[in-house]
């Protein structure tokens, strides 16, 4: 490890006896200066830790010396210990307004002195490690900013590119819906052409007469519709002004910087919640029986109006039962529940699984946290913390009650239209 420097500036030799003596078998490297000139001209080749500088000496004193060392960027960081046989305040002040870190008095005792630099050369050490630190920091910002802007281009791309088959998809069955019959079906003797990206056909297959349930179009439908609207949301949520996203919100101002509620962009419109549930159960039963799961729903229909985004909030329920689907084993039980009180909407998503521990229950809705228990199912930890920033935009909040072995249930808050 290399030694500290420290530089002894004083013109009366005594002092510089005593300093050296009292300096001597500490590990410090010692360097000495008769005058401020000196003591600026050896800093020009060799910069030392830390600076022991007398305050009346010829030519230069000490002051004059700091007031220059402090002027330039190089030697700014240097602390500067002020000695003197001055004892009034008004010298002491003056000293560590041009930048002193101390004051020593003479006559000089040798165990205060070396006190005081090894504790100014801690110091120093702290914040050369702060600093470094600082810059890492610093670094890993701006590399996270960079995949930032990388990742909204590729969601925006993506989200452009998706929006068109999913509105032929919606306009196709549309198309079969609208048609004057009890069962809507595909002419026999159409052909059904499948296409490669060159433009040749590869297959022409005539198709048999399909029956299909009016109910399954109208479902299909439905998530159709859903999966539009939650592309239009990628496509707006990414092409916001960073300086407009916060006027996209009916959210109060003292949220947290950097928040994603600040860019969720909310079409309000007036939705009874046990509609919405029905929606969502029916989108998401076929992966709750695939599972050999169940899911019970207790929504009353009484439950007043809400005003909100209703693709936003599919998208909370929907989190919230695919995830107690996806963390725990085959065979739990779900149940969905709400009810008013005062003038809010309370809905709970609880399941009898596996539970989470009380640590992850403090940390769940943090963008990129993934409980203990969910480290072997994919995902990179954003559903939660994205249901957080919408219900929040909402106005409202979410929580998590656990423990490990008892199930899990997630309770969030929504404000009644009034």
């Amino acid at each position: 490890m290399t030694s500290k420097i420290v530089l002894l500036v004083d013109d009366n030799p005594t002092n510089l006896e005593v300093l050296f003596e009292a300096l001597d078998q500490s590990g410090l490297r010692l360097l000495v200066a008769e005058d401020g000139e000196e003591a600026l001209e050896r800093v020009e080749y060799v910069k030392p830790d830390i600076i022991l500088m007398d305050v009346m000496m010829p030519c230069m004193d000490g002051f004059e010396a700091c007031r220059r060392l402090k002027s330039q960027p190089e030697t700014a960081s240097i602390p500067v210990i002020f000695m003197t046989a001055l004892n009034e305040t008004s010298h002491k002040l003056e000293g560590l307004s041009i930048g002193g870190v101390d004051y020593i008095t003479k006559p000089i005792d040798p165990d205060e002195v070396l006190a005081r630099v090894n504790i100014h050369l801690s110091l120093r050490d702290a914040q050369i490690q702060l600093y470094d630190q600082n810059q890492l920091l610093k670094q890993e910002v701006e590399r996270r900013q960079r995949i930032e802007q990388s990742l909204k281009l590729l969601v925006r791309t993506v989200s452009h590119d998706l929006r068109n088959p999913v509105t032929g998809l919606l306009l196709v069955l549309k198309g079969i819906l609208n048609q004057p019959s009890t069962h809507q079906s595909l002419d026999q003797h159409a052909s059904l052409n499948v296409i490669e990206p060159s433009g040749n056909t590869l297959v022409d297959v005539a198709t048999d007469t399909v029956n299909v349930n009016r109910s399954i179009l109208e479902r299909i439908v439905v998530s159709a519709t859903h999966q539009l609207e939650l592309i239009n949301s990628l496509l707006e949520t990414h092409s916001l002004d960073p300086a407009e996203s916060q006027n996209t919100l009916d959210t109060p101002s003292d949220q947290s910087e950097n928040s994603l509620s600040e860019e969720i962009v909310l079409h309000h419109k007036s939705f009874y919640f046990h509609q919405l549930v029905d929606y969502v159960v029916s989108d998401v039963q076929p992966l709750v029986e695939s599972n050999g799961d169940q899911l019970f729903t207790y929504i009353p229909s009484t439950l007043p109006s809400l005003e909100g985004d209703m693709s936003q909030l599919w998208r909370v329920l929907e989190n919230l039962i695919t995830n107690a689907v996806k963390h725990n084993s085959p065979g739990v039980s779900i149940t969905i529940t709400a009810e008013q009180v005062d003038a809010e909407l309370i809905c709970k998503v609880r399941d009898d699984g596996q539970g989470i521990s009380a640590d992850d229950c403090l940390h769940l809705f943090e963008p990129y946290h993934r409980a203990q228990s969910q480290q072997k199912t994919p995902g990179l930890g954003l559903g939660l913390y994205l249901c957080r920033q919408i219900i929040e935009a909402h106005g409202g909040q979410i929580k998590v009650f656990s423990e490990l072995g008892t199930g899990a249930t997630f309770q969030f808050v929504l404000p009644i239209s009034s």
